[in-house]
C-alpha cells in the first residue's frame, strides 16, 4: 500500500503559451472590430510583458494577475510577490493548480477569503507569512483546495489553533494542512487540532512533545499525521501517540528506540508506520517492530544488514 498522492507535493515550472495567447487576444479584437463595437474595456497587458518580468515583480495589477491564472499550466510560481489586495487574490483564486505566494509576509482576512475560492484541485503555498490573524485563518479554513502550506508560522495560539481546524470541511478528501515551522505545540492547542477536520496533518518541525500533547493529537481522525521532525520522545509520548488510528504516522526523525518504546508502538492500528530515522536498531526491537499489524518503513541499510525476514511487515520506502 501506498501513501495517497495527494500527500506529495507537485514540483512543477510556470509555463508561458504565448504564442497562443497572443493569437486568442488578436482573434478577440478582430471580432469586436468586426461587430462594429466602438467602445471596448481598455487594452489587456501583452503576455510576454507579464511572463517576462515575473521572476522581477514584487507586485500585480488585477488584470496581470488574470492574464497570468488564465494561461499559466501546472504551477503558478509568484514567490517574489509580496502584496497582493484582494481583487488581485480573486483573480489568482481562479488558477486551477499550485498557487505559491512565499514572498506574502501579510494577508488579510478579505484576500484569505477570495484564495479559499480556489478550486478542490488547487493548492496554496504560503510559506512566507510568519504569523496569521484569526480572522484570516477562519478565512482560509473555509477553502476548498486539498493543500495549505503555512511553514513559517511558529507559533500557534489556541484561537488560532482553533480557527484553523475547520480546514477540511469543505475541501476534498485527502485535503493536507502543513504547518512545519511549528517548534512545540501547547496542550491547548493540542486538544484544538485533535479535533482538525482535513484528511493529513503535519508538523514536521516539531522536535518534542510531551504525553499528554501527544494524546490529544492522537484523537485527530484523520488520515496521516506527520509528525517526522521528532528526534526522541519518551516511552509515554510513543505510547500515546500511537493510538492515532489513521492510515499513515510519520516518525521517521526519531534515531532510536528500546525494546520499551518499540512495544508501546504495538497500539498503532494504522497501515503505515515510517521510521526510517532508526540507526542500527537491536535485533530484538526489530523483531517488536515486524509484528506490528500494518507496515513499517525502515531504513534501507537496515533492512540489508539484518535480512527483510528479520522484520516480518517492514517494507523498504
Amino acid at each position: 500500500m501506498s501513501v495517497p498522492q495527494t500527500f506529495f507535493t507537485k514540483v512543477t515550472s510556470l509555463a508561458s503559451r504565448k504564442s497562443k495567447i497572443a493569437l486568442i487576444i488578436v482573434l478577440a479584437v478582430a471580432a469586436l472590430i468586426g461587430l462594429g463595437i466602438k467602445h471596448v474595456r481598455p487594452p489587456q497587458p501583452k503576455p510576454e510583458d507579464v511572463f517576462l518580468s515575473l521572476p522581477h515583480r514584487r507586485s500585480l495589477t488585477p488584470a496581470e494577475a488574470r492574464v497570468v491564472a488564465a494561461n499559466s499550466r501546472l504551477s503558478l510560481d509568484l514567490s517574489t510577490i509580496e502584496s497582493l489586495g484582494s481583487d488581485v487574490a480573486k483573480e489568482l483564486s481562479r488558477f486551477p493548480d499550485i498557487i505559491s505566494l512565499n514572498g506574502l509576509r501579510s494577508l488579510s482576512a478579505e484576500e484569505a477569503a477570495y484564495l479559499a475560492m480556489a478550486a478542490p484541485s488547487a493548492s496554496l503555498e504560503l510559506n512566507g507569512l510568519p504569523s496569521l490573524s484569526v480572522a484570516a485563518a477562519l478565512a482560509l479554513a473555509k477553502a476548498r483546495c486539498s493543500y495549505i502550506s503555512l511553514n513559517s508560522v511558529q507559533e500557534l495560539s489556541p484561537e488560532l489553533a482553533n480557527a484553523l481546524v475547520a480546514y477540511g470541511t469543505q475541501a476534498p478528501l485527502g485535503s493536507l494542512l502543513r504547518l512545519d515551522g511549528l517548534r512545540s505545540v501547547s496542550l491547548q492547542v493540542a486538544e484544538k487540532l485533535g479535533h482538525f477536520h482535513a484528511s493529513g496533518l503535519s508538523m514536521n518541525g516539531l522536535k518534542d512533545l510531551g504525553a499528554s500533547e501527544a494524546e490529544a493529537l492522537a484523537s485527530f481522525r484523520g488520515t496521516a499525521l506527520l509528525l517526522g521532525g521528532l528526534e526522541k520522545a519518551e516511552k509515554g509520548t510513543i505510547e500515546a501517540i500511537a493510538r492515532f488510528n489513521g492510515f499513515f504516522m510519520d516518525l521517521g526523525g526519531l534515531e532510536s528506540l528500546s525494546e520499551s518504546q518499540a512495544g508501546a508502538l504495538a497500539c498503532f492500528r494504522g497501515n503505515i508506520l515510517r521510521l526510517e530515522g532508526l540507526i542500527k536498531p537491536s535485533n530484538e526491537v526489530l523483531g517488536i517492530l515486524g509484528k506490528l499489524e500494518g507496515r513499517v518503513w525502515l531504513p534501507r541499510a537496515i533492512l540489508k544488514e539484518n535480512g527483510e525476514g528479520a522484520t516480518d511487515g517492514a517494507q523498504i520506502e
